[in-house]
């Protein structure tokens, strides 16, 4: 890697792994538990190599239309992996946030989502950023309500939109 032109932010699409479960006969939280290991090692070979922002894209709008349990399993794994993880971010100073819909997130998981970000929101250089419950269009509606509502309370001219 002599050229050393790297982005700053890499963002990672989590797809495939209930593909490779059921290619190697395997049940669907296999699938998730084995993406989840490899993906935490890129994460960090992204970090080692400077990039300061990683972005993981976890768990889509569309993904609470999978079967129950495979999403039960999900939101568990999901917390297990904040509880033993937090050695880690404390360790490499990794700033980790959350973006996404919170309303249907389950209460255990909000709380530890609180725990971490409120550990971690003062450190530098490493940041890792989780969506869940996320889709282009929450992201859109999002801005455009907090738009309107700056117009709505006079903080911004419509002008003021590009």
């Amino acid at each position: 890697m002599g050229d050393k032109r790297l982005p700053k932010h890499v963002a990672i699409i989590l797809d495939g792994n209930r593909r490779w479960a059921k290619k190697r006969g395997l049940g669907t939280s296999k699938g998730h538990k084995a993406g989840a290991r490899k993906l935490m090692e890129n994460v960090k070979d992204c970090f080692s190599m400077g990039i300061n922002t990683v972005s993981l894209f976890a768990f889509s709008t569309e993904n609470w239309a999978r079967p129950e349990d495979e999403v039960n399993g999900l939101m568990f794994m999901f917390e297990e992996y904040l509880r033993s993880e937090r050695h880690v971010f404390r360790r490499e100073k990794m700033k980790i946030s959350f973006i996404g819909n919170r309303t249907k997130i389950p209460q255990s998981l909000l709380g530890l989502i609180r725990e971490t970000e409120e550990a971690t929101k003062s450190y530098e250089g490493k940041h890792l950023i989780i969506a869940i419950d996320y889709s282009g269009k929450f992201d859109i509606l999002q801005a455009c309500k907090s738009l309107a509502k700056k117009a709505k309370n006079g903080l911004i001219q419509v002008e003021d939109i590009d």
